[in-house]
């Protein structure tokens, strides 16, 4: 009987919003894990994508001015052009219907890109979709899907603002896969923006074969700083996972 109600507690929690559901963090650039100081190449699985020589620094690191921290007491920027880093993910993900989020910012006064790609497969060097904020050419937050093909938005980014972004991958219609992006401007508190309204194919993925083989890339042609990396279920994820905790409960009593 005591486990019929908490299981039933818990559930009730999880939907009305009082009970936070935990963050999968991915990554949050904290001590004593990571060194402020130092590049991350080898820590924590991180590590240097085919064909690229990673330069970056957690910060803030004051010998070489790089200082911002977006997030608890550490960041990571990256500091060249050529800094293009990767990692998988954690064994056991689940990605379909879930958000990965981060923050950046854009270093005041840069004129290049900061991005962060996911992929089905690190090892071949796979680039499946992901977010550019891209003050090269159009000034705006733009969308990487198949091919390499690169989708404008009408969303602005400007560079010494932070933002919230947020990916939502869906696994569920084979061959149909898609993601979603958004952007939250934290600094001057503004709304939630879906990015674009068209929804980009993931190609030759699923999320098994993601999941197993997959991870995140983060790169800049400008220094960017990044934080906060995390995946976390969807809102309607969180109320089915609670749904199936009340049956158990019901099923035991």
């Amino acid at each position: 009987m005591r486990t019929t109600t908490l299981l039933t507690t818990v559930a009730l929690l999880l939907m009305v919003g009082v009970a936070p559901v935990p963050a999968g963090i991915f990554s949050e650039f904290e001590a004593p894990t990571y060194t402020a100081g130092l590049d991350i190449i080898g820590v924590d699985g991180w590590g240097q994508f085919p064909g690229t020589d990673p330069t970056g620094v957690v910060t803030p690191d004051a010998v070489s001015g790089f200082e911002t921290v977006l997030s608890g007491n550490q960041s990571y920027t990256v500091t060249t052009t050529t800094d293009i880093i990767a990692k998988e993910f954690d064994p056991g993900t689940s990605l379909d219907l879930e958000t990965i989020s981060w923050r950046w910012l854009i270093e005041p006064g840069g004129n290049g890109f900061g991005a962060l790609y996911f992929s089905s497969d690190l090892a071949q060097g796979f680039i499946d979709g992901g977010i550019q904020a891209n003050l090269d050419t159009t000034g705006n937050f733009d969308l990487l899907g198949v091919g390499g093909t690169i989708v404008p938005s009408q969303v602005p980014v400007v560079a010494g603002v932070e933002y919230l972004m947020e990916i939502q991958i869906d696994f569920s219609d084979p061959g149909n896969n898609f993601f979603i992006a958004f952007a939250t401007d934290l600094t001057h508190g503004g709304p939630r923006l879906q990015i674009i309204d068209l929804a980009l194919a993931v190609t030759n993925a699923n999320e098994a074969s993601m999941a197993a083989n997959g991870g995140l890339i983060i790169t800049a042609s400008t220094p960017t700083t990044f934080d906060a990396i995390e995946i976390t279920p969807e809102p309607s994820t969180i109320g089915l996972l609670a749904m199936s905790a009340m049956m158990l409960g019901r099923r035991r009593r």
